[in-house]
């Protein structure tokens, strides 16, 4: 141990002299740096601390606690004290994780919540596209949409969900909307003029000679369900509370343990009997173990390749919620009944009342 009036005790003297906010003192054999430090994470309060530099109380430790003293000491008085950068227990319990753990978290937590497609379309794929040795930040994510998804409005709508839920997270701020273009081409308004009429819907029902697809048929147009929600939903044979419950399981069933629709017009519960059991008639074993989107498909190419119609199978859906706007039920309950938010409602279906449902809504609603 160095004696008082040593070289060592006179240079550390000179050394403490010129700093304002450190100090470097022996503890026992070693150096160390005392000053008022910032609170550590989960304290409220700054305290006097000491800093080991791990170097002997000589000569050559001095002069490694002074570089040390001095480096401290901006970092204090720019205001840029971070205690990662002094201590090792904190530094590694605050890491930051790479981008590939952060997907990794989060594909874990959303594999029991969603489909496979639809978890490998909106997550996997979007998430695959990040650089996954980097630390995640905003400007990453930007820089990546703007690069993947160029004239893609509907596959940016993907990246920007995806992106902003690994954000939420880990915890970084981000303000990815801003990058959903204005004019949206995900879901385009509807127009009535492409879509059959009532009439025309129940004539294709009766030519179809198939009784299973009969009964899908007739699903989609009494509840202007989609088309795979027609395989997962229960419909009750009572005409007084005629509900179908879509299954959870489906795109809006899942977070609200099933969704609840009844039929419009109400009169086609009887005429069309979507209540009728299609299992018996149509290949159960097969559909049963499909995804949304193979059952999906499963309608929309026997509509495609069927001879009976013009029109798709999701016009019946179409054109249930045009019927709803047109008797001018409430938004809300429509857009319910849809499984649809009210703001994607009325963008979608509300304009296509056209002038003569407006006036015919206006007339109905002041009974004129």
């Amino acid at each position: 141990m160095a004696k008082p009036g040593t070289p060592f005790e006179k240079e550390l003297a000179k050394v403490n002299r010129k700093m304002d906010r450190v100090r470097i003192e022996r503890r026992g054999k070693k150096l160390s740096l005392r000053a008022t430090l910032p609170p550590k994470p989960g304290e409220t309060s700054p305290k006097q601390r000491y800093i080991p530099t791990q170097k002997p109380a000589n000569l050559p430790g001095l002069s490694y606690a002074r570089a040390q003293a001095l480096r401290l000491e901006a970092e204090l008085i720019e205001d840029k004290f971070d205690w990662k950068n002094w201590d090792e227990k904190i530094a590694n319990a605050t890491k930051s994780k790479i981008i590939n753990e952060w997907v990794d978290e989060l594909i874990h937590l959303k594999e029991p919540q969603i489909q496979f497609e639809t978890l490998r379309d909106h997550y996997r794929v979007p998430l695959s596209k990040l650089p996954g040795d980097a630390v995640l930040t905003e400007k990453i994510c930007r820089e990546t949409i703007e690069l993947e998804t160029i004239g893609r409005p509907a596959k940016r709508q993907k990246y920007i969900l995806a992106y902003a839920a690994l954000c939420s997270l880990a915890g970084v701020p981000q303000d990815l909307k801003t990058l959903i273009p204005s004019k949206t081409a995900i879901i385009n308004p509807i127009s009535p003029g492409d879509l059959p009429t009532d009439s025309e819907i129940v004539d294709a029902w009766k030519s179809i000679n198939h009784k299973a697809y009969k009964i899908l048929f007739a699903r989609m147009a009494c509840y202007g369900l989609r088309p795979h929600e027609t395989f997962k939903c229960t419909i009750s044979t009572d005409r007084n509370e005629p509900f179908c419950k879509v299954a959870t399981g489906t795109k809006t069933g899942r977070a609200t343990g099933g969704r609840f629709v009844l039929p419009f017009p109400p009169e086609w519960f009887d005429e069309l009997q979507p209540w009728l059991d299609f299992e018996p008639l149509m290949y159960s074993d097969k559909w049963k173990s499909a995804t949304n989107r193979k059952l999906g498909n499963i309608l929309s190419h026997w509509f495609h390749n069927s001879k009976l119609m013009w029109f798709n199978a999701y016009a019946l859906r179409h054109r249930f919620a045009c019927r709803m706007a047109e008797k001018n039920l409430a938004v809300g309950t429509a857009a319910k009944m849809m499984g649809h938010s009210v703001e994607i409602h009325c963008r979608v279906y509300q304009q296509a009342l056209g002038k003569e449902g407006i006036a015919k809504a206006w007339r109905d609603a002041t009974q004129r």
